[in-house]
């Protein structure tokens, strides 16, 4: 009786020392990825999301993604073409993946940080877009600014959440995607000129505004 106990006991230890381990790996593998905006036109992001939801399913299976450790995370789609956010080791991946699935891409930007209203202390943005609310991406040509240290950082964010209060309820900032060459900001509103309108007061340029469905993924 008290060997079959001590025997449970060093099975569950064991179990859950490989389930710590297995926890460990993942979280190792999730902090060495990098992220990607990379640019599609629309039927390649057809093709590109229904490569990643074959591979979800079948995931004792070889495939691009499992090649390549590719994974989708975000979708903003317009008209003509798309915004994805793709996580991965590095840049080479996302491009041997890309061709792997024979697709050109119109651009690949590695993001080096997100910023938000609550960097600096504002409110996060709600789950979903106010009634009425449609959702933009700005495409803002800042140079660098992806290298700014941390206290920028904040103060940027403070003085785009401080001018976006003063619209009330009419425009809401969810997040910017920070790169090298610039930003993609993330912004809801039910009047597009309230965006233009806020980068003049902010000092900030809005290069491009296309309006997209947004779409999270989880693979």
């Amino acid at each position: 009786m008290l060997h079959a106990i001590r025997f449970t006991l060093n099975s569950l230890v064991i179990m859950l020392i490989a389930i710590g381990m297995a926890a460990s790996i993942a979280h190792a593998s999730e902090m060495d990825s990098k992220r990607y905006i990379v640019q599609l036109d629309s039927e390649s992001l057809l093709s590109l999301v229904k490569s990643q939801e074959h591979a979800s399913g079948n995931l004792d299976e070889k495939t691009a993604e499992s090649n390549h450790e590719v994974k989708l995370r975000e979708e903003f789609r317009t008209e003509s073409k798309s915004y994805v956010l793709l996580e991965a080791p590095s840049e080479s991946n996302v491009s041997d993946y890309l061709k792997a699935l024979e697709l050109s891409p119109i651009s690949v930007i590695e993001t080096e940080f997100t910023n938000s209203p609550e960097l600096g202390g504002g409110p996060k943005a709600m789950e979903a877009p106010r009634n009425g609310h449609k959702i933009y991406v700005i495409e803002r040509g800042v140079p660098g600014i992806s290298s700014l240290p941390m206290e920028k950082q904040i103060e940027v964010s403070k003085g785009s959440q401080k001018v976006v209060s003063q619209f009330g309820d009419k425009l809401e900032w969810d997040k910017s995607f920070l790169t090298q060459e610039g930003t993609f900001c993330v912004y809801r509103t039910d009047n597009v000129d309230l965006i233009k309108e806020h980068a003049s007061i902010a000092g900030f340029p809005a290069d491009k505004i296309s309006a997209v469905t947004h779409k999270i993924y989880d693979f």
